[in-house]
């Protein structure tokens, strides 16, 4: 009942144009928030809101709203959306990479580079928890992968 207090002031201020960056903002907080808490249908709603609001926040860039939406989509058992969300993002950094001549500077080039190996971590985390899908043997092959 107290989530309905608050959901209209929030949808007022999403709508008001001047207000584009701090809208942005605290939709990339709420979406942190319900990420969290495992509320990963309110995670992606805010995340998708603020993918698709043009204001760029300082809190979190564009870059980082792409994995995370597509690291919530995993987390929410959406695995074959979650692996095209990757490709797309993987694809998006290797094009602005060839677009710009890799004349980025240091910390965006170094941003780019954690966000790949990111993704491909968690297309190999994903190929895991497909293959090995039953709970029960699943912590066996983890204790494995680590000996290994």
């Amino acid at each position: 009942m107290e989530t309905s207090r608050f959901k209209l002031p929030l949808m007022r201020m999403m709508f008001t144009p001047t207000a584009n960056r701090t809208c942005s903002l605290g939709m990339c907080r709420l979406g942190m928030c319900y990420m969290e808490i495992e509320d990963y249908q309110r995670c992606l709603n805010m995340f998708n809101l603020a993918l698709n609001d043009l204001g760029e926040t300082k809190f979190m860039p564009q870059l980082i709203i792409k994995y995370n939406n597509a690291l919530s989509h995993g987390n929410y058992n959406e695995f074959e959306t979650a692996k095209e969300e990757y490709n797309v993002f993987l694809k998006d950094i290797e094009n602005d990479q060839t677009n710009h001549e890799n004349n980025f500077e240091a910390a965006i080039s170094d941003l780019m580079l954690k966000l790949t190996t990111a993704c491909h971590r968690q297309h190999g985390w994903i190929s895991f928890c497909q293959t090995h899908e039953d709970e029960e043997n699943r912590d066996e092959y983890l204790k494995k992968c680590r000996i290994n």
